[in-house]
């Protein structure tokens, strides 16, 4: 009889270090996650305002781009070939569009060129009206990489022109319109073009934004450290209380 009390003490004392150990394990890892997120915040934070103090100090260049670097002041002169790209699923403050992007014939080369926002149709199968500047222009844009955006099924472009896109794919443009392109991207910087808004910035949220979001990641695993420490003093006091006579 003895030997069975001592088997069942035996039993619940080994549950009861065990949870401790779970409760002990899941503190230290959660903390670990939350403020890992935190320093992952302060890191896009310091990327963010990498990104734009090279924007704000970026250089003015010529027209010609294998002198371009990313976010460049540029000054483009020449005309519009007359075939237009719609970038689809761009939204403008909760509001549905296409970005717009041209093929200008420089003196040098060709060059892609982003002219801004346009909202979409009420009806999907409706695409924007936008009609192109005739004979030479001049603009100023700021010098760009092409993203990738992700793309949830094929990319199929339409036989009809303007074309609705998922991505600006350089080879497939220049596969299309038979002519070679310049690598770069540039964003038209004034509007060119009736019903387009050109609006882009280099960074979506701020680093402000991300130094508030590490607050509130270090934040909670403050709140979580401290509610893992007052659960395993709560389950040592228990044990305390049952060790008693």
């Amino acid at each position: 009889m003895g030997y069975l009390r001592y088997q069942i003490a035996f039993s619940k004392d080994a549950k009861r270090t065990g949870f401790k150990f779970a409760v002990l394990a899941q503190g230290v890892l959660i903390v670990a996650l939350l403020a890992s997120l935190g320093v992952w915040q302060l890191e896009r934070a310091t990327e963010k305002a990498q990104m734009l103090n090279q924007f704000e100090q970026a250089p003015i260049t010529s027209q010609d781009s294998r002198y371009w670097t990313r976010y460049a002041n540029v000054t483009l002169s020449g005309h519009f070939l007359p075939d237009l790209f719609l970038l689809d699923n761009r939204t403008r403050h909760g509001a549905s569009g296409y970005e717009v992007i041209a093929v200008m014939r420089t003196s040098t080369e060709y060059q892609l060129v982003n002219l801004g926002w346009t909202p979409a149709p009420l009806h999907r199968g409706q695409l924007p009206e936008i009609s192109l500047p005739a004979g030479e222009l001049t603009l100023t844009a700021r010098a760009d990489r092409p993203s990738d955006h992700l793309v949830l099924g094929a990319d199929y472009w339409a036989v009809s022109w303007p074309k609705r896109i998922q991505q600006v794919d350089i080879e497939r443009i220049e596969s299309q319109l038979d002519i070679a392109l310049s690598p770069w991207l540039a964003r038209a910087s004034e509007a060119v073009v009736a019903n387009t808004i050109p609006n882009w910035q280099p960074v979506v949220l701020p680093p402000e934004r991300h130094q508030g979001y590490a607050v509130q990641w270090f934040g909670l695993a403050v709140v979580w450290c401290i509610g893992s420490i007052y659960w395993l003093r709560a389950l040592s006091a228990q044990e305390e209380h049952h060790e008693k006579p």
